[in-house]
């Protein structure tokens, strides 16, 4: 019996011992730091929620790069990477993507900043059966890039959804943006 009431106090006290002191703090559990890919992805997400008017899954959406907020005719590794993690999101949720490359000419910019779509660039749309492209915009911060998406009716210019978001400025981050350090 002494056995067993020693046996007893050894695990009291080895259960107590494991007790957290309130006078500690406990330190959190690190989380990873969010991807470019969970940034764009949820962005999409948000864009999709937001949506005004309903996306046709069996009709064409466009994914334009990102551009530079500062210089419209300037886009990145970052710009492009963005687009195409927007058309992964957007293919993973069952949408049809049309893969057209636009050339310079087929956008007119207005003094704004906004991305204006030429004649000739809205009959390439309708051909392609598109319905909605997807633009955006970053603007270069000291430690994050800010991103603005919509989506856009190429038809009428109308926005349906629109979402700003930022990024973390890491180290591949300023890779892809052409900045050095």
């Amino acid at each position: 019996m002494f056995k067993s009431i020693v046996q007893m106090v050894i695990m009291a006290m080895f259960i107590c011992s494991c007790a957290v002191n309130p006078d500690q703090p406990v330190s959190p559990i690190q989380q990873p730091e969010p991807s470019l890919f969970d940034y764009s992805y949820k962005g999409c997400e948000i864009l999709l929620q937001r949506a005004t008017a309903q996306l046709d899954r069996n009709r064409d959406i466009l994914v334009a790069s990102f551009v530079n907020a500062d210089n419209l005719n300037e886009s990145s590794t970052f710009g492009r990477a963005i687009a195409d993690y927007c058309i992964t999101y957007f293919v993973s949720q069952g949408y049809k993507l049309s893969e057209i490359k636009l050339r310079d000419n087929l956008l007119v910019k207005q003094d704004a900043g906004e991305f204006m779509l030429s004649r000739n660039l809205k009959n390439i749309l309708l051909n392609h059966n598109v319905h909605a492209v997807v633009v955006g915009t970053y603007s270069i911060g000291s430690d994050n890039v800010y991103i603005t998406a919509k989506i856009v009716n190429p038809v009428d210019g109308i926005i349906i959804s629109a979402v700003d978001y930022k990024i973390k400025m890491t180290r591949d981050v300023r890779k892809m943006l052409g900045i050095a350090g």
